[in-house]
């Protein structure tokens, strides 16, 4: 309240119907009701009116509640009261208790003042002899200023993926616009029209309304606001006794009367100020918490969220203890019964509770950092592939998933200080409770700088296990669990044979090997057994300078030397230590150079050296052991065996599949991917090459097959008919260094047609962007007859649906295979040439090629001396040798290639098959659209051809077609994702069948369908027997039926 001279207190009416000759209470700052000291005949004849017209604006960006105080003209001691809850305010009024929710809300304020008229009572003529002796009021009412006060907010919320400087941008041009209206309002003439740029820039802009007028319907957005803005001055103007109050004059009745209450002191402007400073305080911290729980950690992590939001609401709750405490205090002090000492040790006691400002800033930045990393993680994360997952067991319950690995936030869920003492304060009810609290007790971040370097080198480890094509297959997610030991993050595994899951830990960096002794071709080092507990296994990687493949020796426990033998004399190699812990993380010692020496062994030597290269007996073991014999064979003389083969995964129809062959060990695997036409000899090449990987010789009685082609088809059709994954693991004395992954695909372009090839082709992809498929891949095999001139169009038709599957950059892992070759240049070549297929080309620009011929892979090789068909064994084992050359060369330039991961292109088939979804079912929209525009063109032609009964007020029969939602019996082999709430078929082709599974299907972005009308959660969608259509049928209506 402010004081005018020495007998008048001048105050804002803020709503409340204050009316001349009204009793008021200066201490509660209330107004007494149905009390007057004078009559009403006696009032009127000392009242003065006289007529006061002014009109002001101001726009201000500011929330603060002193500014909002300046903005409605209200002093600090009846500030104090609107904070304590003493006043109740409305109107214009309003405006005080809206708060920002959130820092990163944009407002602005637009205040509207006008004033109209001021009435007075002169006092000092009245009688005194009225006045009572009882103490419920200080003042009197004897002065009012009327007119009305409007406030439009205009809140812009900023979304977290917007440009700050974008929305700064918005709010700059929303202020001038705001002052050019404010000119414009002197000017009758001036156009409030929006362009297209500003209706543009301000359709983000909400508009709530407090004011003193009467609206129709009060503004929501910018464009309503400047409409109502403009007519403001004519609402008052037309009719003036729709004024309020807006400021009072209170007389003393002490003045009147020595007997009457009065205002004893006034609280001081210091502790006003503090008082204020205090609730602002609070009024912060609960916006920031709103915008931490806003923010993706909090989201993401329960026990973060929780925290914050139990700060919030414990400040809420305290806010209110002392809102309430200030409301009992004010009237006290002003009425001199309690002294003013009273308000200090109140915020005395503020100063020193869990509630201050100081701890409650320093926590508020705490988590504020906290999420900042978090976040910054959980970016990084999610970049690589994985995603937050709360419920681990029932992932461990899918049989996909083998191992997990879980990068874990161990700190989020840590005991609180702070927020134990709150709830202590809280809890308790006298002073001498809260005393008890340990004040000396302080938070310690669990943020530190040592942590956050953990936390660091944790997202490298768990990067390279993601990136690494040596390690076990696992699935990456992001949990949070406390785990006191490992503060900050751990990696957890979780592994399929283990009951409890395990904090990662790499194998430490091993010792660099020692050379011993160079002689010959032969190298002795030392190496230094593993000391980390973390280390599995190590081994002894060595290549030539120059080669770009690693060769490795499995180093045993204890062993303390290592000799390599048969290297290449007068070579410079690189050799290094590798140090292997679970799931084949693998770590590197520093690499040491040794030079060989030239070799001195004899030619026998050597070639009893070459033949020890595949241990003898592989193939036969492989054969007595891990396979079976084919019974009815195509070979009367030379017995076939099928590999033993574990089929470890397939999709939900069956077209494609994981086989897997032998165990799976720690060794460089390569991957490669066969496609041709159908008659190319595809499957036959595949069987070579297992034959040639096992050490089959052409004196063996026996040869595998991988893939049996005893059950024929019409060769008019591919032998092929579904996607397979064969994962040879490597075996001691295969003539590979390493496991062999083919996938094997269907022939193109056989009787089936056109349709069939774009069936392959749709499996293809949908191989390579399934759970369970292949993530990288080393070669792209073309498998083509040598005898083609000219490329057929189902040639061109693969290569084009190879480049739209894993794009451009796979071009220099395509290789071609020529099969029915001779010894010539394969005419094949040039073909490829002129069609310019994209594909890795020799120096001489010759497209990079492997020549076979595996006519004698299946030949008999027992035939007698004398047999009259000898010479033609000659040449069956001459192809034999010379097949098995070219597989050699094939499989030492496939060392060479550069593995292409395959994880972006996993990313944009997803993306593309999302488009194609989303454009797929925006077909029915339109198309239902359309047809509501048709229905509603019809049903105004109807009502125009009835215009005359309808002017009679008469009821009338019209015909129209509807569009209506009819369940047709699904008779398709997929399952239906089907939204209950919109009766719509989302996606007619999903593999879940399970409707708890739904989420995962294609359709569904963040938990929400992207098809569906109504974009609804994933969990209203089911799998059902029918799916929705839209059919048009004819119905009748009456005028009566549309009135309703």
């Amino acid at each position: 309240m402010e004081s005018v001279g020495v007998n008048l207190i001048e105050t804002a009416a803020l709503g409340r119907p204050f009316q001349l000759g009204m009793l008021y209470d200066c201490r509660k700052d209330e107004l007494i009701a149905g009390i007057r000291f004078w009559n009403k005949e006696q009032m009127e004849q000392n009242i003065c009116a006289r007529p006061q017209i002014n009109t002001n604006f101001t726009v201000t960006a500011s929330d603060s509640i002193k500014d909002k105080s300046k903005l409605l003209n209200i002093e600090g001691a009846l500030n104090l009261s609107v904070l304590g809850g003493l006043v109740q305010v409305s109107g214009a009024a309003k405006y005080l208790k809206d708060t920002k929710t959130s820092f990163i809300q944009q407002r602005l304020t637009l205040h509207y003042h006008s004033t109209c008229e001021f009435k007075e009572l002169t006092v000092n003529q009245l009688p005194p002899e009225n006045i009572p002796d009882d103490d419920n009021a200080t003042h009197v009412v004897t002065g009012i200023l009327y007119g009305a006060d409007a406030c439009f907010v205009f809140d812009r919320q900023v979304s977290s993926d917007e440009e700050k400087r974008t929305v700064k941008g918005e709010v700059k041009m929303a202020v001038e616009k705001l002052m050019d209206i404010i000119s414009a309002n002197a000017n009758a003439n001036a156009d409030l029209d929006m362009n297209d740029i500003e209706n543009t820039e301000f359709k983000n802009f909400t508009c709530t309304f407090y004011g003193d007028f009467q609206l129709p319907s009060n503004p929501t957005t910018f464009e309503d606001a400047m409409k109502v803005f403009a007519d403001l001055p004519n609402l008052l103007k037309d009719n003036q006794k729709l004024a309020v109050p807006l400021r009072v004059w209170l007389y003393p009745l002490h003045k009147l009367h020595s007997r009457a209450s009065k205002l004893q002191k006034d609280i001081s402007m210091d502790l006003i100020q503090e008082t204020e400073s205090v609730i602002e305080s609070l009024n912060t911290a609960e916006m920031k918490c709103s915008d931490l729980l806003e923010d993706s950690p909090a989201a993401a992590f329960a026990a973060f969220h929780d925290k914050i939001q139990q700060m919030k609401q414990n400040c809420y709750k305290y806010k209110l203890r002392l809102m309430k405490k200030l409301c009992s205090v004010l009237p006290n002090i002003r009425g001199d019964v309690m002294n003013e000492t009273t308000l200090n040790d109140l915020l005395q006691e503020h100063e020193e509770s869990p509630f201050n400002d100081r701890d409650l800033t320093e926590w508020l930045k705490e988590r504020e950092r906290e999420s900042e990393i978090i976040k910054s993680v959980l970016r990084q994360l999610e970049d690589y592939g994985a995603q937050v997952e709360d419920n681990i067991d029932a992932i461990m319950m899918d049989l996909e998933v083998g191992n997990l690995v879980s990068y874990t936030f161990t700190s989020l869920d840590c005991s609180d200080i702070i927020l134990q003492k709150q709830k202590i304060y809280l809890s308790s009810s006298t002073k001498e409770e809260k005393v008890e609290i340990s004040p000396d007790i302080k938070q310690k971040s669990w943020l530190t700088a040592k942590i956050q370097k953990t936390m660091r080198r944790n997202l490298e480890i768990f990067k390279s296990l993601i990136d690494s094509k040596d390690c076990k297959p696992a699935k990456f997610i992001i949990s949070s669990k406390e785990m006191v030991n490992n503060p900050g993050s751990c990696i957890l595994l979780y592994e399929s044979e283990s009951d409890e899951a395990v904090c990662f830990t790499p194998p430490s960096k091993p010792v660099c090997p020692v050379t011993l002794e160079v002689k010959g071709q032969s190298v002795v080092l030392k190496v230094v057994p593993p000391s980390c507990p973390a280390t599995v296994e190590l081994r002894l990687l060595y290549k030539v300078k120059q080669d770009s493949v690693w060769r490795s020796e499995a180093v045993l426990k204890d062993q303390h030397t290592v000799t390599l033998t048969d290297l290449r004399s007068r070579a410079e190699y690189e050799i290094k230590c590798a140090a292997l812990g679970k799931l084949n993380y693998t770590r590197e010692s520093d690499v040491i150079t040794v030079n060989t020496q030239s070799d001195m062994r004899s030619s026998a030597e050597m070639e009893k050296g070459q033949k020890m290269t595949t241990r003898p007996g592989v193939a036969h073991d492989i054969k007595n052991n891990l396979s079976r014999k084919i019974e009815g064979g195509s070979n009367e003389n030379l017995p076939l065996f099928k590999l033993n083969l574990d089929e470890t995964w397939q999709n939900s129809d069956g077209f494609c599949r994981r086989s897997t062959f032998g165990k799976n060990i720690t060794k460089e695997n390569k991957t490669i991917i066969m496609i041709g036409a159908t008659g190319a000899g595809k499957t036959t090449l595949i069987n070579s090459m297992i034959n040639y990987i096992m050490g089959v010789e052409w004196e063996d009685d026996f040869r595998f097959v991988l893939i049996d082609e005893g059950k024929q088809k019409s060769q008019a059709e591919s032998q092929t008919s579904e996607i397979t994954a064969y994962q040879i693991n490597y075996m001691d004395g295969f003539r590979v260094p390493y496991s062999l992954t083919i996938v094997d695909t269907p022939g193109f372009g056989d009787t089936r047609g056109i349709s069939h090839d774009q069936k392959i082709t749709a499996q293809i992809q949908e191989f390579f962007s399934a759970h369970g498929g292949i993530d990288c891949i080393d070669a792209v095999c073309f498998v083509v007859q040598t005898s083609f001139a000219r490329l057929t169009d189902t040639q061109n038709y693969i290569f084009d649906s190879i480049l739209s599957i894993f794009g451009k950059d796979i071009a220099q892992n395509i290789l071609v295979l020529v099969t029915f070759a001779d010894g010539k240049r394969p005419p094949v070549l040039e073909a490829i040439k002129v069609a310019d297929v994209p594909c890795s080309t020799t120096e001489s620009g010759d497209p990079l090629h492997f020549k076979f011929n595996n006519s004698a892979l299946f030949s008999p090789n027992n035939r007698s001396a004398d047999d009259e068909e000898s010479d033609c064994d000659n040449f069956d084992e001459m192809f034999w040798k010379l097949g098995f050359s070219s597989m050699k060369k094939f499989f030492t330039s496939l060392i060479t290639m550069k593995t292409q991961s395959l994880s972006l292109t996993q990313k944009v088939l997803k993306e593309r098959q999302q488009l194609e979804v989303y454009l797929q079912g925006l077909q029915p929209h339109i198309i239902a659209g359309l047809k509501k525009l048709d229905e509603i063109k019809k049903r105004r032609a109807a009502l125009e051809q009835h215009k005359a009964e309808m002017d009679a007020n008469k009821d009338f029969e019209f015909e129209l077609e509807v569009t209506v939602p009819k369940q047709i019996e699904n008779k398709t082999s997929y399952y239906l994702t089907n939204c209950q709430k919109c009766h719509f078929t989302c996606y007619d082709k999903c593999e879940y069948a399970n409707d708890g599974d739904k989420y995962k299907c294609i359709v569904f972005k963040d938990g929400k369908c992207t098809v569906c009308p109504g974009k609804c959660v994933w969990n209203v969608h089911f799998n059902q027997k029918y799916k929705w259509d839209y059919v048009t049928e004819k119905r009748k209506e009456t005028y009566q039926d549309l009135k309703k």
